[in-house]
């Protein structure tokens, strides 16, 4: 929630420890798709209920002859975030082996 009572961390949901696990995310593996990243990120957040609704956009350039970006939106509501609670498994942010 951005509006909030007073200045001070109590009134605000913490960043830092999901800041850490999406740095983690993006740098155990290489991603041959963002798509798998974003998925991967998306469950991540999925683990703190606080979370909501959610906005993630990933761009890669250059895409062509040095220049162009190319990127892909995940956008989840609630409704979205009940679902994937509800079908995260252990699974499901396994790193593939990767030669």
């Amino acid at each position: 929630m951005v509006l909030i009572e007073g200045d001070g961390m109590e009134h605000v949901f913490d960043y830092d420890p999901l800041v850490a696990e999406i740095d983690r995310l993006a740098s155990d593996c290489h991603y041959d798709t963002q798509e798998r990243l974003i998925s991967r990120i998306a469950r991540a957040c999925a683990t703190y209920t606080e979370i909501t609704s959610l906005v993630i956009g990933l761009h890669k350039h250059p895409v062509r002859d040095g220049s162009d970006t190319l990127g892909v939106r995940l956008k989840l509501n609630i409704n979205d975030f009940v679902k994937l609670r509800q079908s995260v498994s252990p699974e499901a942010d396994r790193v593939p082996n990767h030669k």
